[in-house]
């Protein structure tokens, strides 16, 4: 029930942590920046899923997406590497700062 719910978060309205929306966000955000992370950073989200996820699956509520915090730092540094591959130079189809009036 809570793929589609929204919630109040410091008075404005976002989708739920759990939501289809986060979830087609992190897949993006793991999509693009997993090639270009570190081997052991890899390792560590690896390691932090393998043991995380099935204790999130067997013991958290419903929607609880903090008891996933061994995964943070895994995602923090995907995302900060996903963010630098789409706001990047984007080739030569692009024009250039000075060209553009």
């Amino acid at each position: 029930g809570n793929w589609l719910r929204t919630e109040n978060t410091y008075g404005v309205l976002l989708p739920r942590g759990f939501s289809i929306v986060s979830m087609l966000a992190f897949a993006g955000i793991a999509i693009h920046g997993w090639t270009r992370l570190p081997q052991p950073l890899r390792w560590h989200a690896q390691m932090a899923l393998a043991i995380n996820l099935p204790l999130f699956l067997l013991f958290c509520s419903p929607g609880e997406m903090r008891n996933l915090s061994m995964l943070y730092p895994s995602l923090l540094c995907l995302l900060a590497l996903a963010l630098a591959k789409w706001l990047g130079p984007q080739g030569a189809s692009q024009p250039a700062a000075s060209e553009v009036r």
